[in-house]
C-alpha cells in the first residue's frame, strides 16, 4: 500500500525516533504520529513499535555508541570494510589473504589519519577551555564535533534552576532545535526549543545532561560546557580523561 502522505509520516516518525530524549518522550511522540496518521492497524510499525527498546536511541542513550546510529545495519559496516576485496565469486581458500590485504589496508589507512591530525591542528574557534583540551587528545574529525558543540552554544539560555542539595544544583537549560534540511542535507537551526536539564555537582565538579551526549558519543554536549562555563569551572573538564 502506498501512503499519499508517505514523505509527511517519514518525517514525522523520523523526529519521533531521533529527538525524543527519554523513553516517555518518544512513546507519546511516536503515538502521536500513528493517530495522526490513523496508523493504528498497521502491523509493521505495531512490530517496531513492540521492540522498541532494542532499537530506538531514547532508550539507548545511557550506552557508548561511538557516534554509530543503533539503526544502523552492521552487514553495510562489514560490506563497506571489504569492498574491493572480496565478492560473491572469492572462494574460500582465497578469503584468508584478501582478509588480511584488507585489515593492512586499513591499519596504515589509521596510521596516515594519526600522521595527519598530528600534523595538521585546527585553529580553535571560541574560548571555552573545553575546546583547547579536545584540540590536543582528539583526532582531527573527533574534534570538528566538539568545534560544533562550542560554536551552537551561542544559542543557549539558562531559564530556570532548582536546588537539589548544598552541593547540587540543576539548571534548565534552553536550546534550539536543530533539523537536517531536505535539500542539502545539512543540519541547520530551526525556530524551536526545547529545554535540557543539566545536573552540576560542586562538591565533585561532575555535571550530567539530559541528552546523554557524552555518554552515548564520547564529546561533550554544549550543554554541559556551558555549564561548566556560568560556574567559572574552566580546568575542571581535563578530570573527565
Amino acid at each position: 500500500m502506498v501512503f499519499e502522505k508517505y514523505q509527511d509520516i517519514k518525517d514525522d516518525l523520523l523526529y519521533a525516533i531521533y529527538d525524543s530524549l527519554d523513553p516517555s518522550e518518544f512513546e507519546e511522540n511516536w503515538n502521536n504520529v500513528i493517530a495522526k496518521y490513523d496508523l493504528v492497524d498497521n502491523g509493521w510499525l505495531g512490530g517496531l513499535y513492540r521492540e522498541r527498546e532494542m532499537w530506538v536511541p531514547a532508550y539507548m542513550r545511557h550506552m557508548f555508541w561511538a557516534g554509530m546510529k543503533t539503526t544502523q545495519r552492521v552487514e553495510s559496516i562489514i560490506n563497506s570494510f571489504f569492498d574491493g576485496y572480496v565478492n560473491k565469486h572469492t572462494r574460500l581458500y582465497e578469503f584468508a589473504e584478501r582478509y588480511c590485504e584488507a585489515m593492512e589496508v586499513r591499519a596504515n589507512d589509521e596510521k596516515e589519519n594519526d600522521a595527519n591530525s598530528a600534523r595538521y591542528v585546527r585553529t580553535l574557534e571560541t574560548d571555552f577551555s573545553v575546546e583547547a583540551i579536545y584540540q590536543k587528545i582528539y583526532t582531527d574529525n573527533k574534534f570538528k564535533e566538539v568545534q560544533r558543540e562550542c560554536t551552537r552554544s551561542l544559542y543557549l539560555n539558562v531559564q530556570g534552576k532548582n536546588v537539589v542539595s548544598d552541593n547540587v544544583l540543576e539548571h534548565y537549560v534552553q536550546d534550539r532545535v536543530w533539523v537536517r534540511c531536505k535539500d542539502t542535507r545539512k543540519e541547520i537551526v530551526s525556530k524551536k526549543k526545547r529545554m535540557y536539564k543539566v545536573t552540576f555537582d560542586s562538591s565533585t565538579k561532575d555535571v550530567s545532561c539530559a541528552c546523554k551526549l557524552f555518554e552515548c558519543n564520547g564529546i561533550m554536549c554544549r550543554h554541559m560546557i556551558f555549564v561548566y562555563e556560568i560556574h567559572d569551572q574552566l580546568e575542571v573538564q581535563k578530570n573527565i580523561f
